[in-house]
């Protein structure tokens, strides 16, 4: 393993989502975008997959999201990245556990 360091750090995301999905084992990755303070629930979240994404997120809402994909069946085998949009009110995303919906599975 190579030591740790600034320049490698997508690509130790990457080995450690290959070997999630490789694992055969249940799972949800979640790419959050910058990480932000603040409440949950406070800006509508912008769920997008195939790395289309890029924005901030609210440490609060990218939890709610982790804990909704434990219960979501529609989580399963799923990539997402996640952001929100801090213009607009929460009830123009989805909620927590709707984030999962209509994805695309990970081939």
């Amino acid at each position: 393993m190579r030591p740790f360091s600034g320049q490698h750090i997508m690509d130790a995301k990457w080995e450690g989502e290959a070997k999630l999905r490789a694992a055969g084992v249940p799972y949800a990755i979640i790419r959050p975008g910058g990480l932000t303070d603040g409440p949950a629930g406070a800006a509508a979240l912008i769920v997008a997959q195939g790395d289309t994404s890029a924005g901030r997120v609210c440490r609060a809402d990218v939890a709610a999201v982790a804990v909704a994909a434990t219960r979501a069946p529609a989580a399963a085998r799923v990539t997402l990245e996640l952001a929100s949009d801090a213009k607009a009110p929460a009830a123009a995303g989805p909620a927590p556990g709707a984030a999962f919906d209509g994805l695309a599975k990970d081939a």
